[in-house]
Order: structure tokens, then C-alpha cells, then sequence
């Protein structure tokens, strides 16, 4: 009886066994290079059981390796920069090798930016352009103007008070579209977005469409749209970041974040402080500072619910910045005193956003946004012996400007059988207002109602057309249709060739037509007769990759030609009276060249070269190519990287080349040259602790560029006060050090 019971234990052990050793089981992962077999280490590993939908997470280490154990069948995802990502079943395995294969031009790249569905950068219709947080912690970028200067196509011009703004295949900014998680951005100061007010703290890439998006943004999208994307908690329970950033010039930089996710719910804030000391070149012994000291703070949050095929996001974000702007000394036989100005700037943007699918070839996106901005600017006479400041009662000194934004947004996408037709339709609904005693009427108010077509049709797997179409009514200008076509050509595997076409509009800000701005300094005045600017744009792309044993090579050509007819600018009368009017039009045209090479997986290597012509012809002048001043640009990027010991070396250089812009005195077309100047960068990051704690050093501006002539400027301008014939390009060379540290559960 008992030698029958044991009998049959052991059959029924050796017959669970196998399900037990399964149910449980503990597995060993080794990452190598394909390319080398060299370790992959600090990688990412997401197991996913295939039967309960739990997640498990792990970092491969310094040897590229890993252990986790496993309930049953589980999927393992495989994910790190530099690779494509790999996706696995594991069963019963107890040792996996897994060969990653490197991805260095970051194909994998997924876009959301004017597209029907999420696409990765290659299969993109629109030229597209990533600059991911690797890049930012390289460049230690603080702001989107530290990260787009140097950047080939685009020019920064950086101001004291004014903050910085920038060009576009020689577009100016008002011709840009910015946007942060879909929502534009408002508060332009003479037409321009003050990039030093866009803080990289909490932003995971930035995608920049280049070329005319006129049919999915409407006005101020003739050069382009940047779409900040910040950055989403996916798969931590809890994450949590610190950072903090010294430059020697006298930025005091630091930020937190915290984000939790709790089955479907996700919860996310974060907050950041910058400060600037101020800054004179050398020779001014004044209080007058060449570059104000400044103080900003951001602060972010978001909570998202995600269900089945649907998610629910809140967003609200906020920005304040005080800019001291001192004045020069004044002596009376009683007081040594001066006038200080103090411009506070806020920002609050709040969104409601959800999209999901619609059975199973549709999508749709639905979004609402308020915005509202506010500067102010207060005058004090501040006594230099007592330090005591008073409020100013001169009521012409002291000014409030609210501006305010209402965005609803919403797109439906349907992609057919093997992707041959998509198409999407939307609509883009905008009312904006303007509040101050520098808006003529003290109220001023514009809408702008589209809605948008736009199919995309694939008669053959090498070739895509992409026809779109923008109806719009404007309640103060007849908005005239707008249409685009976009052409896509794959002949080969790692080519692509992009056209593209549109007939753009931007209808006249609130300010160009209503501004009255007249102080001790400044006498600029709005004109409600403006037209409407109107353009041909046209652009076309070619990119080619390929890669033999470890060398990688890219090639990336650019072309566009962008005609503005009614162009908006800032003209001086014989009064010395500063007022906006229409000039005949605006032409630009040129060409970007990019030579990519990596020998993988250790460095990279990046060449650029642009040549950009503008004309602004008067009434009377015939425009042929020899009318165009044409300006050269270089720029050179080189990266070394040592991933066992997770060590980074970059170093950035541009030469900006003699660059043109155009001033207006009556009738008359002028035009003026700065001089060329050229930037090098430099910086070393080091990540500890599995990449938790990243410690960066560098030096910026380490030519110690300061100060450009500028040939044919006058030193007043519409804003009074200025450096004559010279432009402010930077506060000469600097050394910085940063330390970000992040902590995660899973």
C-alpha cells in the first residue's frame, strides 16, 4: 500500500515537474552588437506576461547581460538608442543570446507632428527633423534657443530684453508655427516667439517639420512648424528626476519632476527655476547691462486615463519670468537715483485632449486648449543710496498687454488595407484676443474657423501623393482656399525623394494691426488697413543611407524656394514714426546639404553646408537670380561615444557666413550685412549608476564671440537705445557643468 502511494507521487511529480520548472522560471539575457558582438550594456527590457498582461522591467549592466524570472509564456521587448528595437517570445528558456542590430540614423524615430497616424521618420511624407534628448543633454541646452543654435537651416538672433528669435530658410519667425504638445504657443513680440522662454526641462524630443504646413496649421506656417513633445511616463510605477545646471557666466539652473503611473491612470509633475545674473562685455563700466539678469520659473503637470483604444489626457502648464532692466545713473544735489524697468511675462496653458480608434482603420484626435499671456512692464525710481525703490507715477512708463487664445482641434484618420489610400479630415478653430492700453481700443479680437482635407494614396510601395486642402473663414480677411500637394519617392531601399507644393496665408497678428506704442524710446504704431500675406512655397528633399560592415553613410539635400507676396513689415516715415505696411513681396531660395558618417559604434561624423538667397525687390525692380544676396553656412558635429563605461564626447562648430537683412525707410528697400562669425561647442557627459546620475561638462562659445558689425544698421531702429552698428550674438565664452539624477520603480 505505501510502496503503491510513493509509486504514485512520483509519476505525478515527474509529470508536474516541467509545468513547475515552466510556471517559474528564471532566465539569463545577454545583449551583443551584431555588428561587433561587443556587450550592449544599460539597455532597456520590458517582459510582458502573455497570459495576465503583467510587466516586469529590467537594465542589462555593464557586460550587456540581465536576469529576470518569468511566469509562463512572456513577450520581451529589447529597446536602447542606437539599435532597432527587438521584440522576442521566450517559453521555456533558460539562456538567451540576443543580437541587436544597430539603428544609428534613428529610423526608429516615431513622429506624430502633422502626420494621419504616428510614423517613424523614414516613412514620414513631410521632411522631418528629430532632436531628441540625447542631443540636449550634449549641447546642454536649457532652452530651445541653446538647442536650434547651430543648427543648420536656422538663424538665431539673441537680444538683451527681447529675448531670441529666429529664421528659417530665410523666413522670419512669424512664418513659423510653434507648438508645444500640439498647442501653438502665444505672446509674439515683433512677430517672434522668444525662444529663451521655451525651457528643455521637462521635454523628451522636439520635431521640426521644415517646408510649408499651411494646410495642417494655418497662418504662420509658411517656413514650418516646431512641435515640442514633452516627456510621457510609459512603463515606471514611479520615476522621479533632479537636475541641476552652473554656467560660469552666471546661469543657476534647477528642475524636479515626479511621475507615477497606477494601472490605467498616469500622474506627472514638474517644476524648474532659471536664473541669469546679468552680463556686460567688456569696457562697460555702466549699470546699464548689455544682457538683463532674468528669472524664470516653469511648472507642468498632466494626468491621463487609458482604456482599451481610448485615451484621456489634462495638461496644464505655466511660466512666469521677471527681466531687470536697469537704467543709468542720474545725480541731483539731493539723490543719486535711476530708473529701473521690470517686465514680467506669464504664460498659463491648460488642454483636454482624447483620441482612440474607430473600429479597426480609424483614428481620431480631439483636442481644446485656452492660453493666456500677460506682460507687464513697471518703472521704479530706485534711490542707489538707501536702495529704496518707488512705483513710478508716471502712468506712460507702466503697461499691462494681455493676450489670450482659444484652440480647438480635432482630426479623424482612416487608413486603408495595406496603407495604398489614407485620408484624414479636421478642423482647426482659433479666436484669439488682445487687452491693453497699447491696443487701439483697449480690446481687439480676431477668429480664425478651418477645416482641412487631405488623402494620401500609395499606387505603387515606392510611391506616395499626398493632396490636402484648408477652407477657412477669418472675421477680419477673406481667407482664400489653400491647397498643397506632397509627392514621396522610395525608388531604393534607404532613398527618399520629397516634393512638395502650397499656397500659403497669414493673416496679420492683433498687434500689426492695433499696436500703439509710443514712449521716450519708442513710437510704433499698428495699421488696420494691412493685407494679407500670400506665398508660393515650394520644397523638395532627397536623403540616402546605407551602411557596409560597421560604416555608415547619409546623405540629406534640401531645396526650397518661398515667394511672399503683401509681406508685413516695420517701415520708418520722415516723422521718425514706426508703422507696419505691405511691401510688394519677399523671395528666399537655397539649398542645405548634410554628409553623415559613423563608423559604429563608437563615432560620428556630420558635415553641413547651406547657401540661402532673400530679396526684398522694390515696386519697381525686376527680380532675376542675380538679385539675390546670398549667405553661406557651415557646421560640423562630431561624436565619440564609449558605451561600456557610458561616456559621450561632442563637440559642435558653425560658421555663420555674412548675412543680410532688410530695413525700410519710407518707399525706400535697404538692405544691410552682419559680418560672419563662427561658434564651437564642446562637452563631456558621464552616466553612473546604470544611467541614473549623469554628470556634464563643457564650454560654449569657445571662441568667445560677442559682439557682430553690422554694415548698413542705423542704431535706433524702432527701438531706441541700441548698439549702433553692432548686434549682440552671445556673452562670450562660458564653461558649464550639470548633474541630472533619476530614479525609477517598477
Amino acid at each position: 500500500m505505501l510502496l503503491s502511494l510513493k509509486y504514485k507521487l512520483s509519476i505525478l511529480l515527474v509529470m508536474t515537474l516541467p509545468v513547475l520548472l515552466f510556471g517559474q522560471q528564471k532566465v539569463s539575457i545577454s545583449l551583443l552588437d551584431q555588428k561587433t558582438s561587443e556587450p550592449v550594456p544599460f539597455a532597456h527590457l520590458c517582459f510582458e506576461n502573455l497570459k495576465t498582461g503583467e510587466q516586469s522591467y529590467q537594465i542589462t549592466d555593464l557586460e550587456g547581460k540581465a536576469e529576470s524570472e518569468i511566469h509562463g509564456p512572456t513577450v520581451l521587448a529589447v529597446s536602447i538608442m542606437g539599435y532597432k528595437t527587438k521584440v522576442d517570445t521566450l517559453r521555456n528558456t533558460a539562456e538567451l543570446t540576443i543580437r541587436l542590430e544597430p539603428s544609428y540614423f534613428d529610423m526608429d524615430e516615431v513622429v506624430v507632428t502633422a502626420q494621419m497616424a504616428p510614423k517613424r521618420v523614414d516613412q514620414s511624407i513631410y521632411q522631418v527633423k528629430v532632436l531628441n534628448s540625447k542631443l540636449i543633454a550634449e549641447k546642454g541646452a536649457n532652452n530651445l534657443s541653446d538647442l536650434l543654435d547651430g543648427e543648420l537651416n536656422l538663424r538665431i538672433a539673441k537680444g538683451g530684453v527681447l529675448g531670441s528669435s529666429m529664421s528659417v530658410n530665410g523666413l522670419s519667425g512669424e512664418h513659423v508655427k510653434i507648438l508645444i504638445d500640439g498647442v501653438p504657443v502665444i505672446g509674439r513680440m515683433n512677430g517672434n516667439i522668444d525662444l529663451s522662454q521655451l525651457n528643455l526641462n521637462n521635454v523628451d524630443h522636439i520635431e521640426i517639420v521644415e517646408g510649408p504646413m499651411s494646410v495642417q496649421y494655418g497662418s504662420n506656417a509658411l517656413a514650418g512648424a516646431i512641435n515640442i513633445i514633452s516627456k510621457e511616463n510609459t512603463r515606471n510605477k514611479l520615476l522621479a528626476s533632479a537636475n541641476t545646471y552652473y554656467e560660469s557666466v552666471g546661469v543657476y539652473n534647477a528642475g524636479a519632476s515626479l511621475m507615477v503611473n497606477k494601472k490605467s491612470h498616469s500622474f506627472s509633475v514638474d517644476g524648474a527655476r532659471n536664473f541669469f545674473g546679468g552680463f556686460s562685455l567688456p569696457g562697460n563700466n555702466s549699470r546699464v547691462q548689455d544682457w538683463k539678469p532674468k528669472e524664470q520659473y516653469n511648472a507642468d503637470m498632466y494626468y491621463s486615463y487609458k482604456k482599451n483604444n481610448l485615451k484621456f489626457r489634462l495638461d496644464g502648464k505655466y511660466f512666469h519670468e521677471t527681466i531687470l532692466d536697469k537704467g543709468g545713473v542720474h545725480k541731483t544735489t539731493r539723490e543719486v537715483f535711476a530708473q529701473d524697468n521690470y517686465f514680467f511675462t506669464n504664460r498659463l496653458t491648460t488642454k483636454a485632449q482624447l483620441n482612440g480608434k474607430l473600429g479597426e482603420k480609424g483614428n481620431f484626435d480631439l483636442m481644446s486648449s485656452w492660453s493666456g499671456y500677460s506682460r507687464i512692464k513697471n518703472t521704479y525710481s530706485k534711490d542707489l543710496t538707501s536702495l529704496e525703490k518707488l512705483l513710478s507715477s508716471d502712468a506712460s512708463v507702466q503697461d499691462t498687454t494681455n493676450f489670450s487664445s482659444l484652440n480647438t482641434r480635432g482630426t479623424y484618420s482612416w487608413q486603408g488595407a495595406k496603407e495604398m489610400l489614407s485620408l484624414q479630415s479636421g478642423m482647426d478653430l482659433n479666436y484669439e484676443k488682445g487687452e491693453g492700453k497699447r491696443i487701439e481700443n483697449k480690446v481687439q479680437e480676431m477668429g480664425d474657423y478651418a477645416v482641412f482635407l487631405s488623402a494620401q494614396y500609395r499606387p505603387f510601395n515606392i510611391l506616395s501623393i499626398q493632396p490636402g486642402v484648408r477652407f477657412a473663414y477669418n472675421t477680419r480677411y477673406q481667407a482664400p482656399i489653400v491647397p498643397s500637394v506632397n509627392v514621396k519617392l522610395t525608388p531604393y531601399k534607404g532613398t527618399n525623394l520629397r516634393i512638395s507644393y502650397v499656397r500659403g496665408f497669414r493673416a496679420p497678428s492683433l498687434k500689426e494691426l492695433y499696436l500703439y506704442f509710443v514712449d521716450i524710446n519708442h513710437n510704433v504704431r499698428g495699421n488696420p488697413d494691412l493685407k494679407a500675406e500670400y506665398s508660393h512655397n515650394f520644397n523638395a528633399s532627397f536623403n540616402y543611407e546605407n551602411e557596409w560592415n560597421s560604416n555608415f553613410y547619409g546623405l540629406e539635400l534640401t531645396t526650397f524656394s518661398n515667394i511672399v507676396d503683401n509681406q508685413i513689415i516695420l517701415v520708418q516715415d520722415s516723422g521718425n514714426i514706426y508703422s507696419y505696411s505691405n511691401n510688394k513681396e519677399f523671395r528666399s531660395l537655397g539649398y542645405n546639404l548634410k554628409l553623415k558618417y559613423s563608423l559604429h559604434p563608437r563615432m560620428t561624423l556630420t558635415l553641413g553646408m547651406s547657401r540661402t538667397g532673400t530679396v526684398s525687390p522694390t515696386s519697381s525692380q525686376e527680380v532675376n537670380f542675380k538679385s539675390y544676396y546670398f549667405s553661406h553656412d557651415y557646421s560640423a558635429e562630431f561624436r565619440y561615444d564609449l558605451f561600456k563605461y557610458g561616456v559621450n564626447i561632442s563637440a559642435f562648430y558653425k560658421y555663420n557666413g555674412k548675412y543680410p537683412f532688410y530695413y525700410y525707410n519710407e518707399d525706400v528697400v535697404s538692405i544691410g550685412i552682419m559680418d560672419a562669425y563662427s561658434t564651437l561647442d564642446l562637452s563631456l557627459n558621464k552616466s553612473f549608476l546604470k544611467k541614473n546620475l549623469v554628470l556634464g561638462i563643457g564650454g560654449k562659445n569657445l571662441f568667445n564671440v560677442t559682439v557682430i558689425p553690422m554694415a548698413g544698421a542705423t542704431s535706433g531702429a524702432a527701438h531706441t537705445g541700441g548698439a549702433g552698428g553692432d548686434s549682440n550674438v552671445g556673452w562670450g565664452r562660458t564653461f558649464f557643468v550639470s548633474l541630472n539624477y533619476k530614479f525609477g520603480t517598477f
